[in-house]
């Protein structure tokens, strides 16, 4: 994240030359933000003095204590490519404590403070919303289904449904409008699928309009005489 700070009006700053103040800033709960300043006076970038330091925090409220804060920058370049670098981290107590469970997110302030020489500045006050994480590195990995095709052609105990468009054999062809068809595919497991005016269950192509029996058995023909 890069900011722009003018030294003139002391507010954030859409972009360099122009005085569009910038009022609001968001953050995501969980992460560790580079908040780089650029600092700019006349319009132009340039390098505060030898020595400065500074400070930026977010709170709920001005009298109450901070919820993230960075006390320290790292700066890169000099003279108009000078960048002054924070590492806020927004992972801490007060923060996990607001946006716990379900809660989507929650409103901050945002500061800005400087010091060079014998003077200390702050910048004008941004709004900030802090987005709840939806990525917690808890979860664990959910268990894939296998392809649909797949799995039925290799247990070839069911029907296996296409859609129009996949080359069926016009000798094959059976159109439908509600079916439902249910078979044992493995030891102990069975599925059934459903279908009406095109909707399926996880798994299964949607749109389906026609139905080819690909089954090892004599329940082939039964199957097709049934939607004959």
């Amino acid at each position: 994240m890069r900011l722009l700070f003018d030294l003139d009006t002391r507010q954030f700053i859409t972009l360099a030359g122009f005085r569009d103040p910038l009022t609001t800033i968001s953050f995501k709960r969980g992460d560790t933000v580079p908040v780089a300043i650029q600092f700019i006076s006349g319009g132009v970038a340039g390098e505060l003095e030898t020595g400065a330091t500074g400070c930026i925090g977010l709170k709920t409220a001005y009298d109450g204590g901070f919820l993230a804060v960075a006390t320290e920058w790292v700066k890169s370049g000099t003279g108009t490519s000078a960048v002054y670098t924070f590492a806020l981290n927004l992972n801490t107590v007060p923060l996990n404590a607001l946006l716990s469970g379900t809660t989507p997110c929650i409103t901050a302030l945002f500061e800005l403070e400087f010091i060079q020489g014998d003077v200390r500045a702050s910048s004008q006050t941004l709004v900030a919303t802090i987005q709840n994480d939806v990525v917690k590195g808890t979860e664990g990995t959910p268990v894939e289904l296998p392809d649909a095709w797949d799995w039925l052609a290799a247990n070839r105990k069911a029907a296996i449904i296409r859609t129009a468009d996949q080359g069926i054999p016009s000798r094959s062809r059976a159109q439908v409008a509600s079916l439902t068809i249910s078979g044992t595919l493995v030891a102990g497991t069975s599925i059934q699928v459903h279908f009406m005016g095109g909707l399926l269950p996880a798994g299964f192509p949607q749109a389906v309009s026609y139905l080819e029996s690909v089954l090892a058995d004599t329940s082939a023909s039964t199957l097709a005489a049934a939607i004959a």
